[in-house]
């Protein structure tokens, strides 16, 4: 069973995740190093009954509190990561990771008194067949806690919410969690923890708990393997604590939240295929919390970190989740195939105005993607430019496709050959898999939109010379590769000729 939206729920829920850009979270907790070794299995070995793993090749991630940062970064938002990590070359790989995927790594204190956590994963293609941990659980020194308080009371104020993951490690200690807990309701900014332990007095104040059902159950010694356990549970901490609700996670039986004043939430899971839940919780946490400083409901963030969770369990190892990701998984829960006019809503969430564009842009340069950039009035889709957008994505990694807008066809003269108004081609196009984003334009010409993209590519149909390309100069100042794609001309007039024989009404 799977959550099922509306046009206008989709029109909301884009319109939070597109302000995720906006949030700025303060995350602390636990920070691990993340080991993936990846190879091949075919015998066992002749020293004692386990696999023997042929290494292939490994991969180093962020992980515990560094996957949830990172995760908020990937949906846009602002992240400062505070936590302690060792003085051992693990370390470095930490900050250098952090750095790429953050920013920065300025809330990075060294502890000499404990090595950095390392977890390493053995992995059979997609198979997990062991792991091992480095790690000494004692709690942080004196001298690290008084530096990671000052970063906080620093920080505090320049973020709009806190992420505390704890996974008792020794760095989120009851003094920690407490300071910075009451920090941050003192400056009136909501909280969310990722709890683990059996001391619940180290949460309490917190605006949402986050735990699942085993960590439920170890901060209230009560059963909850049935939904009429974790309701009492949950109740128990509501009852007893100034903890202000309660999110359970139930892997594949969804979620539920509860609020002080009873009311509760349920919502079923949303994963497919589960090939490793590795940070999938992070990933949960990251939304939720950026979810909720957006100003989302409750409901609305449960249903966002709900989806975003069933996206990073079908990958494999620590995964993180992307803006565009996320609104197009969003889109994929609709109701009805369209918005009741006949237009697509997955085309329709693809739709960007300019600035969101040019932030969307800017993500991606960021994540390490090639941009390609392609225009037109494109009226009446026919397979020449399927083919076009097919070659173009050849070429990069994210395709943006510029459309001329009604405005700009009445400056060119073209309206009154138009079929199709700016709304029905945008969304159309927005429909196709190769293209990423759609954007319109009012000018004459995207010159002027090509030269605040500067994408690394722009495609044209080999119909074109490139003299006769209004805006090369543009194209030119970019630095952008001109690449002239394969069409067959004959597609294009047969569509007009046939719509100039049956008489078709054109735009208005």
């Amino acid at each position: 069973m799977s959550t099922i939206f509306k046009h206008t729920d989709l029109q909301k829920y884009k319109a939070i995740i597109d302000s995720f850009s906006n949030q700025r979270i303060l995350c602390v907790g636990d920070v691990v190093l993340d080991r993936f070794i990846y190879g091949t299995v075919s015998r066992m070995s002749s020293e004692a009954p386990v696999p023997v793993l042929v290494e292939d090749h490994r991969k180093v991630m962020l992980g515990c509190a560094g996957n949830a940062a990172a995760n908020i970064a990937s949906l846009g938002g602002s992240v400062f990561l505070v936590s302690t990590i060792g003085q051992d070359s693990e370390a470095q790989d930490i900050k250098a990771i952090a750095r790429q995927a953050l920013g920065h790594d300025l809330g990075l204190v060294t502890d000499p008194s404990k090595p950095t956590t390392v977890k390493t994963r053995l992995l059979a293609k997609t198979t997990q067949i062991g792991r091992f941990d480095q790690e000494i659980k004692t709690e942080i020194s004196e001298d690290a806690l008084d530096k990671v308080k000052s970063i906080i009371k620093e920080q505090i104020k320049n973020n709009d919410a806190v992420l505390l993951c704890d996974y008792g490690n020794g760095f989120l200690t009851e003094d920690l969690a407490q300071y910075v807990i009451k920090l941050a309701n003192d400056h009136g900014i909501p909280t969310l923890v990722d709890p683990r332990g059996k001391n619940l007095n180290k949460y309490d104040g917190v605006t949402i708990l986050k735990p699942n059902r085993n960590e439920l159950s170890d901060l209230t010694d009560l059963p909850t393997k049935k939904d009429a356990e974790i309701k009492q549970a949950a109740n128990k901490i509501l009852n007893t604590t100034a903890i202000k609700n309660v999110l359970v996670t139930k892997s594949e039986d969804g979620m539920s939240f509860f609020e002080k004043d009873g009311n509760a939430i349920h919502i079923p899971t949303q994963a497919k295929d589960v090939y490793d839940v590795s940070g999938a919780g992070d990933t949960v946490a990251a939304t939720l919390i950026l979810s909720v400083s957006a100003k989302a409901t409750y409901e609305q963030a449960i249903h966002l970190g709900n989806i975003a969770g069933g996206i990073v369990v079908g990958r494999v190892g620590t995964a993180r989740i992307f803006q565009e990701e996320l609104i197009d998984a969003v889109a994929s829960h609709s109701s009805q195939g369209s918005n009741g006019k006949g237009l697509s809503l997955s085309g329709l969430m693809k739709l960007n105005k300019k600035n969101e564009c040019l932030e969307k842009v800017s993500l991606w340069r960021t994540q390490g993607y090639t941009v390609g950039f392609a225009n037109g009035y494109f009226d009446l889709l026919h397979p020449g430019h399927l083919s076009l957008f097919e070659q173009a994505k050849e070429q990069c990694d994210k395709l943006i496709v510029a459309v001329n807008s009604d405005k700009s066809a009445k400056e060119s003269g073209r309206i009154d050959t138009l079929v199709q108004n700016e709304v029905a081609r945008t969304a159309l196009l927005g429909t196709l898999e190769t293209v990423d984003l759609v954007v319109s334009f009012d000018e004459k010409t995207p010159a002027d939109l090509l030269k605040e993209i500067k994408p690394d590519f722009v495609i044209k149909g080999n119909n074109y010379k490139a003299d006769d390309i209004e805006e090369l100069d543009a194209i030119e100042d970019c630095g952008s590769t001109l690449f002239f794609a394969e069409i067959d001309e004959e597609y294009g007039k047969k569509v007009y000729d046939a719509v100039n024989r049956n008489n078709v009404k054109k735009a208005g």
